[in-house]
């Protein structure tokens, strides 16, 4: 009966700790709050502009939280928020997002101003002065994509 006990509260625990990335809008605003502003995340390739996806914005206190929506789920967020960071909060927002002990942190030589840690599912995590962005792999994806589709359309022939 504990084992079973014990494995239903593990279980619920990995629930709880379960990425941020990849939930969907309502499940955020349920975490965040109120959607605080909506807007077209573009990029460009080739000298052709195309939507990446829809970013969502929350506040909270001190903390600024943009989400990158691609296909109705959250593959970047990024968390901003005035005065400095603390170790705990960087390592707290890393838990929460796939949990910290999953990510391995790569060497940028620049102390702790600027660092990166990578998960074995590809998802990385970079900070940088007053914000820390986690990234999943399916905005790399759609980003491979995009260039491809530019890549394409600037070989067809002219249609002149």
């Amino acid at each position: 009966m504990r084992l079973v006990l014990t494995v239903c509260l593990a279980l619920v625990s990995f629930t709880q700790v379960q990425a941020r990335l990849t939930e969907k809008e309502p499940d955020l605003i349920k975490r965040f709050g109120p959607v605080v502003s909506r807007g077209d995340s573009r990029t460009s390739f080739e000298g052709r502009s195309f939507s990446v996806g829809t970013i969502l914005s929350f506040r909270s206190d001190q903390w600024t939280i943009d989400t990158l929506m691609l296909d109705d789920r959250c593959s970047r967020i990024t968390y901003r928020k005035v005065g400095s960071w603390t170790d705990e909060q960087i390592i707290g927002l890393l838990d929460r997002n796939g949990g910290y002990g999953t990510y391995k942190e790569e060497r940028t030589g620049l102390g702790k101003s600027f660092r990166k840690w990578k998960q074995a599912d590809g998802t990385l995590a970079q900070f940088s002065l007053n914000d820390l962005t986690l990234t999943h792999p399916t905005y790399e994806r759609r980003l491979a994509l995009l260039k491809a589709k530019a890549q394409a359309e600037s070989k067809q022939a002219p249609k002149f």
